[in-house]
């Protein structure tokens, strides 16, 4: 009953190497979505947050409009004065609609935003550690001067 054991094989250096070649290229690669992905998402994120400003803007002049309606309409009931209020009142409730869905999805964009931002930090950190190690491991080796040995005379 002798159990076959199965011998491990040595990893040759040029499989070793070409790994480490790709996963270099690997970060570099992702290093480059990573950038372009930021880009994208903050452009996202700045027209949101903008979308979000002018909503609000729109809201609180409609509100203020409306507010002044209902005054004119409390004044003289008229059906004139009824109309303008109700379509004042609608236009309110749809910019509203609006603003809470552009809220939400401000909130899902500056979390994927953080996510981002915070992932190219990493990829950086790895890109300039890989970068400083390819410097010191490619300096040219300088060579010694040998000293002369002085003779006792």
């Amino acid at each position: 009953m002798s159990k076959i054991t199965k011998r491990k094989t040595t990893v040759k250096g040029e499989s070793i190497g070409k790994r480490l070649d790709s996963a270099i290229a690997n970060i570099n690669n992702a290093a480059n979505d990573v950038s372009k992905a930021l880009k994208v998402r903050s452009s996202e994120s700045k027209k949101l947050v903008a979308s979000v400003k002018r909503l609000n803007k729109k809201r609180a002049a409609l509100a203020k409009r409306a507010q002044t309606a209902a005054a004119r309409w409390k004044r003289s009931a008229s059906a004139e004065h009824k109309k303008a209020l109700v379509v004042i009142q609608k236009e309110l409730v749809a910019v509203r609609k609006l603003l809470v869905k552009t809220r939400a999805q401000r909130g899902a964009a500056a979390a994927e935003l953080a996510v981002v931002k915070s992932v190219n930090r990493k990829v950086a950190a790895y890109s300039n550690a890989i970068g400083q190690a390819d410097k010191i491991l490619n300096k040219t080796k300088t060579k010694r001067k040998k000293r002369r040995v002085k003779s006792a005379e």
